[in-house]
């Protein structure tokens, strides 16, 4: 017992010891470099916001998107003049450009299905995108189907079921158009 009191006591010292070396070296780097944490975090923010925008201004809609859905997702802190109503109007005129990707009709098919979009997109043309891109893709049904759910359309909740049955695969987008990578 007196073994491992003294293992133990040993042990708490050391991770004490290490978060006090921890907490000693970032008070050097940042005395070094003249900055505060709060300073670093704002500078963080800041860099993000800028990031951000160039998103929203880049010319590729699939980028753009990209920048569009940060706006969805709560982070404010970048282009504060758009509203909802002109986030979806961008988004409708997207639509029927030939350079969106798959993943970008996904991300689109994912923002139109937050509360703020949902009824702002125009959900038939998100539709047809997605079903003369790949019909087959039980994932493009998902969103009819929780449209006609909300909407208490029963015939849209059985036509959507029919086709997620019928279809042939399921991929769910859940990741960036490549051209984030590359901003």
């Amino acid at each position: 017992m007196i073994r491992f009191t003294m293992l133990m006591a040993l042990l708490y010292s050391n991770i004490s010891l290490s978060e006090q070396n921890f907490q000693e070296a970032e008070n050097i780097l940042l005395a070094e470099l003249s900055t505060t944490k709060d300073m670093l975090k704002e500078e963080s923010l800041e860099w993000e916001r800028k990031f951000y925008q160039s998103l929203i201004e880049d010319e590729d809609p699939n980028i753009k998107l990209l920048g569009l859905s940060k706006i969805i997702s709560g982070f404010y802190g970048i282009n504060n003049n758009i509203s909802f109503v002109d986030i979806a109007t961008e988004i409708n005129a997207m639509i029927t450009s030939e350079k969106l990707s798959h993943k970008s009709i996904g991300t689109i098919t994912t923002m139109c299905s937050s509360k703020q979009l949902m009824f702002l997109c125009d959900q038939d043309a998100i539709f047809d995108k997605q079903n003369n891109a790949m019909s087959d893709n039980a994932y493009i049904y998902l969103s009819r189907l929780d449209l006609a759910y909300k909407e208490g359309n029963q015939n849209g909740i059985k036509q959507a079921i029919d086709d997620i049955a019928e279809s042939k695969y399921i991929d769910v987008f859940m990741y960036l158009h490549e051209g984030f990578r590359t901003k």
